[in-house]
């Protein structure tokens, strides 16, 4: 069934919030964003004073797809979904559009999206472009997060979610004006040199070649918010490397992760006096945000609610209003150098902009001891860098082999002893109807089960009149099976947590069932 939009303002400048889909609920309702994510919708919506009635809700397509696999979807109906929302934007004129997650920001923002492939089939890169105003021929446009996903991850999700919508409602009350990056200078004179050198916290960054074989470009940012680039080569050997060399203090955004070492590895230059890191800050100020990094698909599934973000674009999103900035140009780019020169130079400044703004907000939270302890162990961070981990590849895969053996092993004694035990205790969570493989289950045949009298096929009316009801299902005609999947996240926290009672571990108020969590299930089951 097609759900078409829920238009509460036809007349031109109001909101408009875009969507994917429909799923079962809207799909039976015939209206956009009423199940769950819809329900949160309304609440973040709520939390930043608008109504649902205040705005107009779409989708990118009115169709309901397979198995809500947007993949699935016939091709045609989504290119017909794309050119309907294209000529409904023209019509309402929105004095703001909401795309919620990848598709609806494909959707208006075309080819400035990044794609995996396919178009829109194969959008993505919300995370990192979330909560940035992009302009477009049909009006301004602000990315953010789609509500379905803040449930599969609600921290930090359900927080940038809220703040975007509320950046939508400073921008429109005149409240957020846009930002601006000053334009790169070439570092090329001595002058410009002792400038930087004058500041108190000079910010640095570098670009390398699209092989990562040699330094580009190095960018610079001092206490005039003036970014300046040497480019690699004359400039950066006479000019750069000073800076660099020297003593003021130098702040950059996973320097010991990257820059630093890069400089040791290219040029055997050490970079003296790095002091700060603003990703290092961000840790620091909001460590429940900052999560633990990248994580592969394993990760993902068990503990989605620790990840997060903190690349320089993302932070640029919590405290500023620039526009989107960090897309890196093809090596065979006709412009190449030059714009990698802007966004070198775009980077050391939005890193001494935010050094500016986190450096005193550690200092009122009182959180620089644990900044202090993770700097001073830059000096190693930047050696592991260096040394790298040397692999023995044969035995690599020779241990890799015998864990996943004993993986698969472990498993399905799991699943066989676990299944025991809930047939044992008659675990409800687990069991499941079937029709009785005795009697099959008839509403005749279950009364009088010609089977449990011993006969080889079905006798005539008369005898069954004399039969009795079927023994195995009792008359019932459905008997009670217990089904146990090991490899199913869900089913294994339903059997530790409430079949075998084993403790829980609670992290930002959900069970988990990572390495910590079992670890804890290991030792409880030791003691039983």
């Amino acid at each position: 069934m097609f759900v078409p939009p829920e238009i509460n303002h036809p007349e031109p400048g109001h909101i408009l919030l875009i969507g994917r889909d429909p799923g079962e609920d809207e799909e039976r309702e015939g209206r956009p964003f009423i199940g769950r994510a819809g329900e949160l919708l309304d609440t973040v919506l709520g939390s930043v004073g608008l109504r649902r009635q205040d705005v107009n809700i779409a989708n990118v397509c009115g169709w309901r797809p397979p198995a809500n696999d947007f993949k699935a979807h016939e091709p045609g109906r989504v290119l017909e979904g794309v050119e309907q929302l294209q000529q409904l934007r023209r019509r309402l004129r929105p004095s703001l559009t909401i795309t919620l997650g990848n598709e609806a920001s494909y959707a208006c923002l075309g080819t400035r999206w990044p794609t995996a492939g396919r178009g829109i089939l194969g959008a993505k890169g919300i995370e990192d472009r979330r909560g940035y105003f992009w302009d477009t021929p049909d009006g301004l446009v602000l990315t953010t997060l789609h509500p379905a996903g803040v449930l599969r991850k609600p921290t930090p999700g359900r927080y940038l979610l809220g703040m975007d919508l509320r950046r939508g409602r400073r921008w429109l009350a005149g409240d957020l004006p846009r930002d601006a990056f000053p334009v790169p200078l070439r570092l090329q004179t001595q002058a410009q040199v002792e400038k930087i050198l004058h500041s108190r916290l000079v910010a640095w960054d570098i670009e390398t070649k699209w092989d990562m074989t040699a330094l580009l470009c190095s960018g610079f940012c001092g206490d005039d918010m003036q970014p300046y680039v040497a480019m690699w080569g004359h400039y950066f050997d006479l000019y750069g490397k000073q800076i660099l060399l020297s003593d003021v203090p130098k702040v950059g955004h996973n320097g010991p992760g990257f820059d630093v070492p890069a400089m040791r590895l290219f040029y055997d230059l050490r970079v003296r006096h790095y002091h700060h890191d603003t990703q290092q800050m961000w840790w620091a100020l909001e460590p429940d945000l900052a999560g633990s990094g990248d994580t592969d698909e394993e990760d993902k599934a068990i503990t989605p609610s620790r990840m997060s973000r903190k690349g320089l674009a993302f932070l640029a999103s919590l405290y500023f209003n620039l526009p989107w900035w960090k897309d890196y140009p093809l090596p065979d780019d006709p412009q190449h150098n030059e714009k990698m020169f802007i966004l070198n130079g775009n980077d050391a400044y939005v890193t001494r902009w935010l050094a500016a703004c986190m450096l005193p907000e550690m200092e009122a939270a009182g959180c620089q001891a644990q900044y202090e302890l993770a700097t001073s162990l830059y000096p190693a961070t930047v050696e592991m860098q260096l040394k790298g981990v040397r692999i023995n590849v044969e035995l690599q895969h020779h241990r890799l082999s015998t864990l996943q053996a004993r993986a698969e092993a472990a498993k399905e004694i799991s699943a066989g002893e676990g299944l025991r035990y809930i047939q044992r205790e008659g675990v409800a969570a687990f069991a499941r109807q079937k029709r009785c493989d005795c009697c099959g289950g008839g509403t005749v045949s279950r009364q009088a089960c010609w089977r449990c009298a011993g006969y080889a096929k079905k006798p005539g009316k008369k005898i069954g009149a004399t039969l009795h009801p079927c023994v195995r299902c009792s008359g019932t005609g459905k008997l009670t099976a217990y089904h146990f999947n090991p490899y199913s996240p869900a089913q294994m926290k339903t059997f530790l947590y409430e079949a075998i009672g084993a403790p829980k571990n609670i992290w930002n108020n959900k069970i988990t069932t990572d390495a910590t969590a079992l670890k804890k299930v290991l030792r409880w089951a030791r003691g039983q």
